[in-house]
């Protein structure tokens, strides 16, 4: 059964492609001034910055905002960037079916009990 065999595959190892690196004072000064002139626009930071990449200074301004935000110290936290709209709405259920479905429910259980 191959269907089988595949469900019982071991998952590939994980690995750390780059080891870890503690952000240095100079990065994190130069992360502070560039948030400060480009807010949230990563990519503009990464070539700031220089040493880091754009997972890397998202992951820093995630766990530096919620720091900031804790200690209620004031520093410059830019906005959110605004959530896109959808294209195509979810479509809405028509509020007249829900009630003939609930009204049909209400009379199913009334003609049970």
């Amino acid at each position: 059964m191959k269907v089988e065999e595949d469900l019982s595959k071991a998952r590939k190892a994980y690995t750390i492609t780059k080891s870890r690196e503690s952000w240095t004072e100079q990065e994190h000064n130069m992360f502070l001034e560039s948030i400060t002139l480009y807010d949230r626009d990563w990519k503009k930071i990464e070539s700031y910055v220089g040493s880091k990449s754009v997972i890397q200074i998202r992951s820093h301004a995630q766990k530096y905002f919620l720091k900031v935000q804790k200690n209620g110290t004031g520093e410059h936290v830019p906005p959110p960037r605004p959530k896109r709209k959808s294209s195509h709405a979810y479509p809405q259920k028509s509020t007249a079916v829900s009630v003939a479905a609930a009204a049909a429910g209400a009379a199913a259980a009334a003609a049970a009990g």
